[in-house]
């Protein structure tokens, strides 16, 4: 999925995050609203099982039954259990600030999660580790109808699967073993999602009901018009969470709104330096660096293979002029291949010569997209030995800086003249590299307890009610006493 879908899937996911997930107390069941980053599908550092499956079954049992969410609405209630399988689409669960949530909004919101939980983990070794002990410790397991669809469906995915086992050298029962524990990751990030889902609607419609600019809603709505003329991504979005397009849109509106209003909360909070170098001071230990040098580059652009929205020279050859074929094709691929091979030979020779500035030879003659949008003169940035290609680390770790590799780089973009700008000693990150990072990380850290803050006052005056006939089917069929706030 490209960049633009992805960054609407976390748009719309963001706001649930930062107005602080749910969290029993187990002694009496009641709420509290707080967030450990630690504790939920998006981050970790926990060891992975072992042989974790690379690629995840895209199936995942569990998703729409035997719901648990807590809240720390003023309803008086333990843990609802509900099974969305038994709910129509059009029943009201509550209303905030006089606006609706139903159980379509509920169902709406979980898939966007589960999508968003889903291209995490996927990508999150370490991620897919931490919750996999979670689902240990908490006993949590497959049932027998789970395991079964999991591995009748892992295994369809292989044409020859007798090959495929022997391609990677395992057995069928090692093979079973990595789809049921990679099925019980997906089920863990299920329920953590759900544990919190109510409480982050509420939060979300607290928000986006503070928005009054009445200009507001129709410059959401136009950003989501702009999304569905990106026909491609936006059918990778509708695929990746089984949403419609009227349910992307009323997610789309609602997610901004709030996010308006999370701006609003944003630009009052300031980061001092006192904080800033506080900050580091106490993290100094956790900002050590191995021995790393630094380098620029300029990229003569001569991809032989397509590579996303980066095309292959032979596919930029047939966009220009798409009648040609065959012999002709391939004597035209190969002639831009040698321009470029050449143009990438004379920068080197120019460079090497010391004619002129390298950041401003960069600046005029990079052909990578981020080069050519930054103007930083190619800069890559501090790097250790272990972080480079060994082949490459070798050519470039005992030039003096300053110096220019003598020879081009041929990586799968094309060709990089490479220029080693600072080479140190293992120490520790200075404060001005990290000060960025760190007024970042503050920043966010304030957001989150502000947002915390705004949503438990906010919660004081705005009228909270939970459907009565909601609440009856949540306990069981008696209908029990809700006290509100107006």
């Amino acid at each position: 999925m490209k960049k633009s879908a992805l960054n609407l899937v976390s748009a719309l996911c963001l706001i649930g995050m930062l107005a602080g997930c749910s969290s029993v107390d187990k002694k009496d069941g009641t709420s509290s609203t707080k967030t450990d980053p630690d504790k939920t599908a998006g981050t970790s550092t926990t060891a992975a099982p072992d042989k974790a499956a690379e690629t995840p079954p895209a199936v995942v049992a569990g998703q729409a039954s035997d719901v648990t969410t807590t809240t720390t609405l003023p309803s008086g209630q333990k843990q609802i259990k509900i099974s969305l399988d038994t709910l129509p689409n059009d029943m009201v669960i509550c209303t905030v600030a006089g606006k609706a949530i139903t159980i379509a909004d509920y169902r709406r919101m979980l898939k966007l999660q589960q999508a968003q939980a889903q291209g995490n983990i996927s990508g999150n070794v370490a991620l897919r580790g931490s919750l996999f002990q979670e689902a240990t410790k908490r006993g949590l397991a497959l049932s027998a109808a789970e395991r079964s669809k999991l591995l009748e469906t892992a295994k369809a995915q292989h044409k020859d699967f007798p090959a495929f086992l022997k391609e990677r050298n395992l057995t069928e029962a090692q093979f079973d073993k990595e789809v049921e524990q990679a099925g019980l990751v997906f089920k863990m990030s299920n329920a953590m999602i759900e544990e919190g889902l109510l409480s982050q609607l509420v939060s979300r419609q607290l928000l986006a009901s503070a928005v009054t600019d009445p200009n507001a809603e129709k410059a959401a709505t136009a950003g989501y018009e702009k999304l569905k003329g990106q026909t491609k991504d936006f059918e990778l979005l509708r695929k990746a969470t089984g949403l419609t397009s009227e349910d992307l849109k009323k997610e789309t509106v609602r997610a901004e709104l709030a996010r308006v209003q999370v701006v609003k909360l944003e630009q009052a909070i300031k980061i001092t330096d006192q904080e800033i170098q506080d900050f580091y001071k106490k993290n100094q230990s956790q900002l050590k660096h191995n021995e790393r040098i630094r380098m620029a580059r300029i990229v003569v652009m001569a991809p032989e293979q397509s590579q996303g929205p980066i095309l292959s020279i032979r596919e930029q050859v047939k966009r220009v002029n798409p009648k040609l074929e065959g012999k002709d094709l391939d004597a035209t691929v190969a002639q831009v291949l040698q321009q470029q091979q050449q143009k990438a030979l004379v920068l080197l020779g120019e460079a090497k010569a010391g004619n002129g500035n390298f950041t401003k030879l960069a600046n005029e003659n990079t052909e990578d997209a981020m080069g050519r949008i930054l103007k930083n003169g190619g800069d890559m940035g501090w790097q250790e030995k272990q972080q480079l290609v060994p082949q490459f680390a070798e050519a470039v770790w005992s030039i003096k800086p300053g110096t220019v590799l003598p020879k081009l780089v041929k990586t799968s973009e094309g060709y990089s003249i490479i220029k080693v700008t600072g080479h140190e000693k293992p120490g520790v990150v200075g404060l001005a590299e990290v000060r960025p990072l760190v007024q970042a990380k503050l920043k966010q850290d304030k957001l989150q307890k502000v947002i915390n803050v705004w949503i438990t006052e906010k919660q004081k005056t705005a009228k909270v009610e939970f459907s009565p006939k909601f609440l009856q089917i949540a306990n069981g069929g008696e209908v029990p006493k809700v006290t509100t706030t107006n």
